[in-house]
């Protein structure tokens, strides 16, 4: 499935944010670094805003959703890629968990 997808932050090490509007609900992508193996980590925006409010990507998704028309805009369409299943405490964190 493609979503619409817009960049809403990128870190100093390259990793980065994006709002995705699909059929459904709206969510959030953390797309991690090259260096860091480039996987991606996908959560509503609710749950993203949970753990991230008071952090710079918490602050630039409300911004992003503040812009008027911010879910509907079109952005470039992608697709979603392999998202990993066992968030870590920070959605930004690269560490990984075992099973």
């Amino acid at each position: 499935m493609y979503e619409a997808t817009s960049e809403f932050y990128a870190s100093a090490n390259g990793d980065k944010w994006f709002l995705e509007r699909g059929e459904a609900w709206p969510s959030v992508t953390h797309r991690a670094n090259p260096a860091s193996g480039g996987a991606e980590m996908r959560w509503s925006v609710d749950d993203f805003l949970k753990v991230a409010e008071d952090h710079p990507q918490g602050a630039a998704l409300r911004n992003a959703l503040a812009e008027p028309g911010s879910l509907e805009k079109a952005g470039n369409p992608q697709p979603a890629g392999e998202l990993d299943n066992a968030p870590p405490v920070y959605p930004w964190s690269i560490h990984r968990y075992s099973t």
